[in-house]
């Protein structure tokens, strides 16, 4: 059998399940789109917040 890879942002997404994260706090924006979307499936609420240069 093979072995399944699983993408970095998953493997985060994971990490912070594990530690029974609730809120995540993040700049909104393309790069981070697949990671946020990734905390909304596993129910981890996600906070937008603004870049200083905004």
């Amino acid at each position: 059998m093979a072995k399944q890879k699983m993408a970095p942002r998953e493997a985060l997404v994971q990490i912070l399940m594990a530690d029974s994260m609730k809120t995540g706090f993040g700049i909104v924006g393309p790069a981070y789109r697949d990671t946020s979307n990734l905390f909304l499936a596993a129910v981890i609420r996600f906070i937008p917040v603004a870049h200083q240069n905004s």
